[in-house]
């Protein structure tokens, strides 16, 4: 991810109210995380696990508090009890950027099956999702994600398309 793609990330976030972010280190959002470092404007949360984070950023919008998670499709794949009994069941809105490993030309065999089910798995969630594929589409899509979400009190899924960006 480039430098840009991260501080639009960022701009958008803010424009978003996000106030929480919880993050598990990904090399995809490495600069992301970098950007986010110079920040005052959100409580960075790095977590263990994608569930864990998925956890605090519920916890933080029952506190009254917009929250976003970074995470790899892998660890979406792995969420899914998560979001299911709580964030689906009691109704949570929060954004989950996550970096689509496996996408098409992602080029490492070992991501093409997790790549694969992506999509399908979010389609079985009924959780909306769009995928960006160059800078110029984050902040349109970070901004609908983000009105789906409170719109439908459900999670909202970006898309980072691999190596694009």
């Amino acid at each position: 991810m480039t430098e840009s793609s991260a501080r639009a990330i960022v701009s958008a976030l803010k424009k978003a109210g996000i106030e929480v972010i919880a993050s598990l280190p990904d090399s995809q959002f490495a600069e992301l995380e970098s950007t986010l470092s110079d920040e005052s404007n959100f409580r960075h949360v790095l977590i263990a696990n994608e569930a864990d984070g998925l956890a605090i950023c519920g916890g933080a919008w029952l506190g009254g508090t917009k929250a976003a998670i970074f995470m790899e499709n892998s660890g979406l794949l792995l969420s899914g009890y998560v979001l299911t009994r709580l964030h689906i069941a009691f109704g949570i809105p929060n954004l989950l950027l996550v970096t689509y490993r496996g996408d098409l030309g992602d080029g490492n065999w070992w991501a093409s099956p997790g790549g694969q089910v992506t999509e399908p798995f979010l389609r079985s969630l009924g959780l909306q999702y769009v995928v960006v594929r160059s800078s110029e589409e984050i902040a349109g899509a970070i901004e609908r994600a983000d009105k789906s979400a409170m719109a439908s009190l459900r999670p909202t899924v970006v898309l980072f398309g691999m190596g694009s960006l």
